[in-house]
């Protein structure tokens, strides 16, 4: 009977994980649309690392209390939602279309290589106590948020390197201009034709 409950309540938490995820990814891309980047994935970044860490100082706590490991669990899946938008705002603005996929791709490997290596992390502080198994990961991505709020350059222009996008753009403002004036004169050229065959003067 307890058993059954335990895996009933598991279903259930684990379905609300899911839904908070989205509903959070879905909200970070609206916010990282308006917000400074450099700002915006940091704090994600150390909120989401703060609220892991709690959880796992439930252990120290002695906390026996479900809702409390339950509404940590639900922030931090609402503050680890915040961070895959603003990523791929990130290597947007570095990265022009043609290199963005391999780009993306290569970035995205992070997801299977961060799974193993945060199990590995949890698993060699186990002996310590589960609760370090949450803490010691918690204080290593808040520490990685201080870094990118020291070092992030969200666009390159903050470094004074021009934009993939207004290069892209000036190249098919070329290619258009290219088409337009595919005769043998431009219409500047024509335009100009005209008026002096106007000009009686």
């Amino acid at each position: 009977m307890v058993e059954t409950e335990f895996v009933h309540g598991f279903v259930i938490v684990s379905q609300v994980q899911i839904d908070v995820a989205f509903l959070g990814m879905y909200a970070a891309g609206h916010l990282g649309d308006r917000l400074d980047l450099r700002l915006f994935l940091p704090a994600g970044m150390i909120g989401s690392g703060a609220s892991v860490g709690l959880f796992g100082m439930g252990y120290f706590w002695h906390l026996h209390v479900f809702g409390f490991y339950v509404a940590m669990q639900m922030l931090a899946c609402l503050l680890q939602a915040t961070g895959w938008p603003p990523v791929v705002a990130v290597v947007g603005n570095w990265f022009g279309e043609r290199k963005r996929g391999i780009i993306m791709g290569i970035w995205n490997a992070y997801t299977s290589v961060g799974n193993m290596g945060s199990s590995l992390l949890a698993a060699s502080v186990l002996q310590y106590g589960w609760g370090w198994s949450f803490i010691l990961p918690g204080a290593l991505i808040a520490l990685a948020g201080v870094l990118v709020f020291l070092f992030l350059a969200a666009y390159p222009e903050d470094l004074g390197f021009s934009s993939p996008r207004k290069k892209a753009q000036v190249a098919r403002d070329e290619e258009e201009g290219r088409v337009h004036d595919g005769g043998n004169f431009s219409t500047a050229t024509k335009l100009q034709s005209f008026y002096q065959s106007c000009d009686l003067d």
